[in-house]
């Protein structure tokens, strides 16, 4: 993980999720591959309406070859004044890479606060985008249940113990929705 140039947003979910989503999948086996992007020298209005369009926040922003260089946010939009995305756009942001574990991915999103991380390659080469969705996803179809007493627990990380019981052993399932 390290601070880099960007932010992203899905184009949507194309991505076919590996069976179980543990904290230590690894965010390129869930990431987003297929992002929309925007170019520092479009038009602020063009993004506006792409962005609202797709019901997005933000944008990563990048140059021909594909390099991430920065990111436009509704913030940016409604707190600047500019014409072109490169006068309004923010630079620097988090990212991660393919083999990063979505648990380190959560955390830094969670404690950032931030929606989404673009996932970056070699010389800032924007591959794909992991979010907060992709976090609901994973805590929509995984407990941690205590092994003594089969109370669940929803979190990336088991508990330390289960305030139920006081069991101290935890596996991590999908919950039977039927």
């Amino acid at each position: 993980m390290e601070k880099n140039q960007g932010a992203a947003a899905p184009a949507e979910h194309l991505h076919d999720s590996p069976a179980q989503v543990t904290p230590e999948t690894l965010v390129g086996e869930i990431m987003t591959r297929d992002v929309l992007t925007a170019k520092a020298d479009q038009l602020v209005v063009d993004i506006v309406q792409l962005m609202a369009k797709n019901r997005i926040t933000g944008l990563p922003v990048v140059d021909d070859a594909n390099h991430l260089i920065g990111v436009v946010s509704e913030s940016d939009i409604i707190g600047k004044a500019g014409d072109t995305v490169g006068d309004i756009m923010t630079n620097g942001s988090w990212t991660v890479g393919e083999d990063t574990p979505l648990g380190e991915a959560a955390e830094l999103l969670l404690r950032r606060r931030i929606r989404r991380l673009p996932v970056i390659k070699g010389d800032n080469e924007l591959v794909g985008l992991v979010s907060r969705s992709d976090l609901i996803s994973f805590f929509a179809t995984h407990v941690w249940t205590c092994s003594w007493c089969g109370k669940g627990y929803r979190g990336f990380y088991a508990p330390s113990s289960c305030n139920n019981c006081g069991g101290e052993t935890f596996t991590i399932k999908a919950p039977d929705l039927t």
